[in-house]
């Protein structure tokens, strides 16, 4: 599905210009140190968008180690490869990556709530490692507001737009930490540790925040409006988004070892 979302030509630029910074790169360290990425480790991330979780990894891993970026989004992978030719690209459903054993570490940050069969993907990533490799991933919290994308989805309907694919105005982009264990231990991980984790995200200007709506599946629809009716869109978006605000997460870590069975929540 993600592919199908983000796969539009203009997403990319947008998501990485406005989104990344602000709102994925304190993410994507966060999930890094939760996952124990180490120097000349091989490290793939699942669902790697424009590669936001890939660049932190190969910062860590450094000349010896190995980073590939997996996603669905030929557009995602261009974007990865023209920013940094060190990355590896690999093209691949999350559930279907075709690869088994060659990783020290698989990531995948906010992709698994766009897979429709999460077991599935986890399962495929768990393939990916090696024994004792571990897996760490990320998904919004349920329960929590989910700046700044319940509000972009929620100035577009309220202003009459078509949703940009089928239930966009409903889709759940939020899970809960027992969702995500129960998709860690149905996938084959021992060793479970699921936390809920809030940082506090700081905009450079609201006009930062309005513009990251060209990065996700909305702006598309909002690209094809005439000029005064995007106008009128982005000084809705002005009302209610905030330059500041908490941003909360399910983060999960896995690992690949036989005859182990052991859950923490905190």
């Amino acid at each position: 599905m993600s592919g199908v979302l983000f796969g539009a030509e203009a997403v990319p630029e947008a998501y990485q210009r406005h989104l990344v910074p602000a709102l994925f790169v304190p993410w994507a360290a966060l999930l890094i140190d939760r996952a124990e990425v180490l120097e000349a480790a091989a490290v793939l991330d699942v669902a790697s968008g424009t590669g936001v979780v890939a660049l932190a990894a190969l910062d860590r891993v450094g000349a010896r180690g190995r980073v590939v970026s997996s996603d669905v989004s030929p557009a995602m992978l261009a974007f990865v490869a023209a920013a940094e030719p060190n990355i590896e690209t690999l093209l691949a459903p999350a559930d279907d990556l075709g690869v088994a054993g060659q990783f020290d570490v698989v990531l995948c940050q906010q992709g698994l709530q766009f897979m429709s069969d999460p077991v599935a993907a986890v399962s495929s990533m768990q393939r990916a490692l090696r024994p004792s490799g571990i897996l760490a991933l990320s998904v919004w919290a349920r329960g929590q507001v989910l700046e700044p994308f319940d509000v972009y989805g929620q100035v577009l309907e309220a202003e009459g737009l078509s949703e940009p694919f089928p239930g966009a105005y409903s889709y759940d982009f939020c899970r809960s930490p027992e969702e995500i264990v129960g998709v860690l231990e149905a996938a084959g991980l021992t060793e479970i540790d699921v936390t809920v984790e809030t940082l506090e995200i700081h905009w450079p200007s609201i006009e930062t925040v309005v513009s990251g709506i060209a990065g996700t599946p909305y702006g598309p629809p909002v690209a094809a409006l005439p000029a005064d009716r995007q106008r009128q869109v982005a000084e809705r978006l002005r009302e209610r988004l905030r330059v500041s605000h908490p941003s909360v997460a399910v983060v999960g870590r896995g690992v690949v070892r036989q005859g182990e069975r052991h859950i923490t929540f905190a």
